[in-house]
């Protein structure tokens, strides 16, 4: 099984992992995708979105990176990267 991981699901973050999901590269059982947004709702929105899909809402990007064996990360600002992965050491 590969995990895959997915930090910031934002404008440019939403649409990749719409194609990741449609292509079938993440999403299954066997490439379960693992999903961090500083917006929880934008996790909640994903996975309701895509109910056929094996999709995880982890509770931080650490999560993510800790548990993926491949992870993307789409996030805006540095602000953004700040929030997401200055406790992920």
């Amino acid at each position: 099984m590969t995990k895959i991981g997915f930090i910031g699901l934002g404008i440019m973050g939403e649409g990749m992992v719409n194609c990741l999901l449609k292509d079938g590269v993440a999403g299954t059982p066997e490439t379960p995708l693992l999903v961090w947004n500083r917006t929880t709702s934008k996790c909640d929105n994903l996975k309701t979105s895509h109910p056929d899909k094996t999709i995880e809402i982890k509770s931080s990007a650490k999560e993510v990176v800790s548990n993926s064996d491949i992870v993307f990360s789409m996030l805006s600002t540095p602000e953004a990267s700040a929030a997401g992965f200055n406790d992920a050491t």
